[in-house]
């Protein structure tokens, strides 16, 4: 028998089988030659080698850090020892403390960082296991993709790319604003939706009073707020953003026949100084009346309509979103009317 590294590395035995027990590491191969009668036989090879290691610990820790943040590795078997910690980036983060299975991290900066653990077994083979951890505040998000020129009463979007390492963001719009449910197309002020409040794409209306201000947002984790990123907004009537389609109002008996409410026009609409009223198809015989409401259904106007085309003043009115009732004998119809002096 050969066996280069046993105690014995050439010996001969009268049996066909040996129990051997490595002293190095890798092993090296077994070889023996048959001998019968004194003739020998062709050499015999086993091929030896380490079976691979591959360890199914892992990094036991949060994978978030804000300050300094403790990680270890459990149920590591007898034979097999923690050689090594290191960290990816050590101009975010440092490893300190290390002791055995357990090493702490300590936070400097902010960003992705790798935490890496080298094992090492009784064969002396080693492998790596690894974890990855954002470390302090997220990042200031880089741009807000948005309108920076709003029109009165839009539906509009702003957002930003996902930040690493945030949790959610918080978003603020030109004050006052409110967070809702649901939108209140009627409202002056700007509103957002609370279902969109803390991602990185928001929904909101505009409102009607033109208040300018700043669109804010920045990415939160356990850690805290990152940097803010905003943008200054103004109103413009060519300015960006979808209308709204508000639900229909039903109080009064309103009639919301598509066909009626087509059957009267409202020119222009956002108005400044005057509205026109034009009626298609009018009829001497029908009584034609309109009522101006404010937001708060309030009448702040009426007037007895004679003429397929009539023209009406408003500018004492304060601008803002005002309802315009439309009265045809028994038939009522609505149109939302915007007041920009």
């Amino acid at each position: 028998w050969l066996y280069n590294g046993s105690a014995v590395s050439n010996f001969t035995t009268s049996t066909n089988s040996v129990t051997l027990v490595p002293t190095v590491f890798p092993p090296s191969n077994i070889s023996v030659t048959p001998v019968l009668d004194g003739v020998s036989y062709p050499v015999l090879t086993s091929n030896v080698s380490l079976a691979p290691y591959e360890p199914t610990n892992t990094i036991v820790g949060s994978t978030g850090a804000c300050s300094t943040e403790t990680y270890s590795i459990s149920n590591l078997p007898n034979n097999v020892s923690v050689t090594s910690w290191v960290v990816s980036n050590t101009s975010i983060a440092t490893v300190t403390n290390s002791s055995g299975n357990q090493t702490n991290l300590n936070v400097i900066g902010y960003g992705f960082v790798t935490l890496t653990a080298t094992l090492t077994n009784s064969c002396n083979q080693t492998a790596s296991i690894t974890k990855q951890i954002y470390v302090g505040r997220p990042a200031t998000p880089s741009k807000i993709l948005g309108p920076k020129t709003v029109g009165f009463g839009v539906l509009v979007n702003y957002s930003i790319s996902a930040i690493p390492g945030a949790l959610e963001y918080e978003w603020s719009l030109p004050y006052p604003y409110q967070t809702v449910i649901n939108f209140n197309y009627f409202g002056n002020n700007w509103q957002m939706l609370s279902s969109t409040s803390t991602t990185n794409s928001i929904n909101a209306f505009s409102g009607y009073g033109g208040t300018s201000g700043y669109v804010q947002v920045s990415a939160k984790n356990n850690c805290g707020n990152g940097g803010t990123k905003y943008i200054f907004v103004t109103h413009s009537n060519t300015g960006g953003g979808q209308n709204p389609i508000a639900p229909p109002n039903d109080e009064d008996g309103i009639d919301n026949n598509t066909e009626f409410a087509n059957s009267f026009s409202v020119f222009p609409n956002p108005a400044k100084d005057e509205i026109q009223i034009n009626i298609e198809k009018f009829n001497k015989t029908t009584a034609y009346k309109i009522q101006l409401f404010d937001i708060k259904n309030v009448l702040v106007k009426e007037l007895s309509i004679k003429n397929m085309r009539e023209k009406f003043s408003i500018k004492n009115l304060p601008k803002g979103v005002y309802i315009l009732k439309f009265f045809a004998n028994k038939k009522i119809s609505t149109k939302k009317i915007i007041i920009n002096h």
